[in-house]
């Protein structure tokens, strides 16, 4: 029997589109393998909800896979008692301190409903799966990608091979690729990251029960 690869998955939540060019399928999925300095991709593509998604990693996760941790990039919890998640704030804050203010990080009850039911629906799937269940972190590639002060042109130099991707579904593809990052930076806890939601105000309500499963790990020290 070959030896375990652990494996880190993305997921970037997204509508389905018509099939054209102009208009692809928006859900964004990636398997990245591990390695000390940086994950290397495996694999990645769109598809059109939670299902199809789940069906497409499964389908594409080598055989001795074991999957250590995952990132979405949608809400996971929400504060029961509150309009606005204090992980939300700290991120804006940390976005204007580094001088930008072009990145949209929206309060949690503004958001499309679509985006939000198919990641929650995603993240159950991964629950219900022993084989995929692991820790999750939510993501945020747009504000990931300006807090470490990195272009899209550059992505590849911070996931081994992501400058492959080419065609319309290549910024979802990316998203995706960039929430599987995350999810590497967590399970090796990475010198200037931290998990966000350990400083939220309780009660929250999460389709996880335990709340040590998910977190919101973000270049943030």
């Amino acid at each position: 029997m070959p030896p375990k690869v652990d494996i880190f998955l993305g997921f970037d939540p997204g509508g389905k589109g018509e099939g054209t060019p102009k208009n692809p399928r928006k859900f964004g999925w990636s398997i990245c393998l591990d390695s000390p300095c940086k994950p290397r991709l495996l694999s990645s593509g769109t598809a059109g909800y939670a299902r199809e998604v789940y069906d497409r990693v499964l389908e594409a996760l080598p055989g001795n896979a074991c999957v250590r941790a995952s990132g979405i990039d949608a809400p996971l919890f929400w504060p029961l008692h509150a309009w606005d998640r204090q992980v939300d704030l700290t991120i804006r804050r940390a976005l204007i301190k580094k001088g930008d203010q072009t990145i949209s990080v929206q309060h949690i009850n503004s958001l499309a409903g679509a985006d939000l039911a198919q990641g929650i629906l995603l993240a159950e799937l991964l629950r219900q799966n022993p084989r995929l269940r692991s820790h999750i972190t939510e993501a945020h590639p747009k504000a990931l990608l300006n807090l470490l002060k990195i272009s899209r042109g550059e992505l590849d130099d911070l996931v081994q091979d992501a400058g492959n991707i080419q065609g319309p579904d290549k910024e979802h593809r990316e998203d995706a690729i960039l929430a599987a990052y995350a999810a590497w930076a967590m399970h090796h806890q990475r010198p200037g990251w931290r998990n966000l939601l350990i400083g939220e105000t309780p009660p929250l309500y999460s389709p996880y029960p335990e709340k040590r499963d998910i977190g919101y790990w973000m270049p943030i020290p």
